[in-house]
């Protein structure tokens, strides 16, 4: 039953989505089980098309770019998915390659530092808290950020 109403609720997301009553964007920070592209407005990045799940690439292989599709079922659950823009690779000389390597590298090793920071600080610090308070709370700081600017509600 538990997937059944997984699928259920995808279902109903999806009209959601179609009907206009809310973006991609908030669907996905309200309802998206995978961190990453919860706290992205439902964007995974850039993923080369064969690292695909065969579902979501079999999906998502016949809708133009920016439709809508799902439920899709894998593995893991039920998926909404859009449509991204197909970007070509390019060959680079490694005077062109250098900066982007380093920058990417550099990135990188600040996120690592960071969650090593964090993660030391939960183990230090534990704090409890509703997981379920800190969506509702990004969603409504989400909906002043694009209302403009305004004294945060208590």
């Amino acid at each position: 039953t538990e997937r059944q109403n997984a699928k259920a609720l995808g279902r109903q997301l999806m009209e959601t989505l179609v009907s206009g009553k809310a973006t991609f964007g908030e669907l996905a920070l309200l309802h998206s089980g995978h961190p990453q592209s919860r706290f992205n407005g439902g964007y995974m990045g850039l993923i080369p098309r064969a690292e695909l799940k065969p579902e979501v690439r079999t999906a998502i292989e016949g809708i133009p770019v920016g439709k809508f599709v799902g439920p899709v079922e894998s593995a893991e659950g039920y998926h909404l998915l859009q449509r991204g823009s197909v970007v070509e690779g390019a060959k680079l000389d490694f005077a062109e390659a250098e900066p982007q390597v380093r920058e990417y590298l550099r990135r990188q090793t600040a996120a690592e530092i960071r969650a090593r920071a964090v993660q030391e600080m939960v183990e230090t610090y534990p704090v409890d808290f509703d997981r379920g308070k800190v969506s509702e709370w990004r969603a409504k700081l989400l909906q002043l950020n694009q209302a403009g600017p305004q004294t945060m509600p208590p």
